[in-house]
């Protein structure tokens, strides 16, 4: 688990610390352990021998009896661990597929990694499909993200819609529900950075303008850096920032062309995946250094029921501590959606090294995988300005505007000339109280109209 220290005790010496470590626990004591609590163990501090930055806290089983709780957590915080408890008992009764996949999708903690009372997940098999989707390159479905919150908000946007509700209401309806489900979430950095970006994206409702998402994500990065400076190091919190800028900057046109020979659902999941890889693949090299060949076909099987499987998974996570029975219902639904990840990795994850290529792991092999994505990205562009060219059609001047400069200079002369011959009309007899005098017209203001009589002359309307 992750911990912060409060103090350090070594030699009889205690000396104030506050520094985040990785706890390896014996199972009994990881049993009594409940998030937001704080408490006191003995073991053994050094360096993790995967990471130099990692200080690893491990407590043998002779020492798990002396670990003594210094202050309880919150209230809520231990309903929230009952809950979670409850909905690993209530996925129990399922598949193997559904023990491993549906805890993963809904909490993103995989089903083998979970501690529980009753029999454990058949590790070979747990491994195996593990493996097989990280082979595929599907692994990111298990990493809780955006997604959910996407889905809540957008529900309880609807709702408010539906019940004609100011902006406001719509709002606070919407932070309610972000609020609500980081406080059932397994906490990680992915989560931070969707927690960040949906409460900033709360301005644009209150304004009534559209959300932007290039900027919201450029300040939630500024913001989350600026508050935790680790997280500038920290892949899971770089990778959900790549993803979400590539969804934002090309799924849109990828979307636009792939939509000439595709069905519209299709292309806009196409794209959306095609995005997100474009910009996370030099860094899933600096985890594993495969490159995932099949992994837009494998993200293109699994995409359809990704979104209902989460849903019927956070449904089942909320209902388990209460209606056991119903919980197991949905979270029965959730795993036939996920059965679909299961297929994609037997199929696209191929044990023989057919669905990988070997690629660098360094910064050199990353800065490589970039160079390429750019070269393909090049050839691209330059083969639709031939076809342009080919057909007759006149040519895209994409690099010909003008400077940054140049632009805010013409800007504020329109601006300044538009306010200038901007005519304002008076108020009304209504808004001031007092009526106008007849046969003067305002400046601004039309002249009044006159009917034409039968048989005399007079002018039109």
């Amino acid at each position: 688990m992750r911990a912060s220290t409060r103090a350090v005790q070594a030699a009889g010496v205690r000396t104030p610390s506050a520094v985040d470590v990785q706890a390896l626990l014996p199972e009994a004591l990881c049993m009594r352990i409940v998030q937001g609590g704080e408490y006191r163990m003995a073991g053994t501090l050094a360096r993790a021998p995967w990471d130099a930055r990692t200080l690893q806290l491990t407590v043998a089983r002779r020492d798990a009896g002396s670990a003594l709780a210094l202050r309880p957590p919150a209230p809520w915080r231990r309903a929230v661990h009952a809950m979670q408890r409850r909905f690993f008992d209530v996925v129990e009764g399922l598949s193997d597929q559904g023990r491993v996949l549906v805890p993963g999708l809904t909490l993103g903690v995989l089903g083998q990694d979970a501690l529980g009372e009753g029999e454990p997940v058949d590790e070979v098999y747990a491994r195996r499909l593990e493996e097989g989707s990280r082979r595929a390159g599907i692994i990111h479905l298990m990493a809780v993200s955006g997604g959910h919150y996407a889905l809540l908000v957008a529900a309880a946007t609807a709702l408010c819609s539906w019940a004609l509700m100011p902006r406001w209401a719509v709002a606070c309806a919407r932070a309610a529900a972000v609020a609500a489900l980081t406080a059932v979430l397994v906490p990680s950095e992915s989560i931070t950075r969707a927690v960040v970006m949906h409460l900033f994206a709360l301005g644009y409702v209150l304004l009534g303008r559209r959300s932007q998402t290039a900027p919201l994500l450029l300040w939630t990065a500024i913001v989350s850096i600026v508050a935790r400076p680790a997280r500038a190091a920290d892949l899971g919190f770089a990778l959900s920032c790549a993803a979400v800028l590539g969804i934002a900057l090309a799924s849109g046109p990828l979307a636009a062309a792939l939509r000439r020979w595709l069905p519209r659902t299709m292309a806009d999941a196409l794209a959306t995946t095609l995005g997100a890889q474009l910009l996370t693949s030099p860094l899933q090299l600096l985890m594993q250094p495969r490159i995932a060949l099949w992994a837009v076909p494998a993200n293109l099987l699994v995409a359809p029921w990704m979104d209902a499987a989460t849903v019927c998974g956070l449904v089942a996570y909320t209902v388990s501590w209460c209606m056991p029975q119903v919980g197991f219902a949905f979270a029965w639904c959730a795993s036939l959606g996920t059965k679909s990840v299961e297929i994609a990795a037997d199929v696209f994850g191929a044990e023989d090294g057919s669905a990988t290529l070997a690629w660098p792991s360094d910064t050199v092999g990353a800065l490589r995988m970039a160079a390429a994505e750019i070269l393909v990205l090049l050839i691209a562009v330059l083969l639709r300005a031939m076809a342009r060219l080919r057909d007759g059609m006149p040519r895209r001047r994409a690099f010909a505007s003008p400077a940054p400069i140049v632009r805010s200079r013409l800007w504020w002369r329109r601006t300044a000339a538009m306010l200038v011959r901007l005519r304002w009309r008076p108020r009304t007899a209504r808004a001031t109280g007092r009526r106008r005098p007849h046969g003067r017209v305002g400046a601004g203001s039309r002249p009044p109209r006159h009917r034409a009589s039968g048989g005399g002359e007079g002018s039109g309307p």
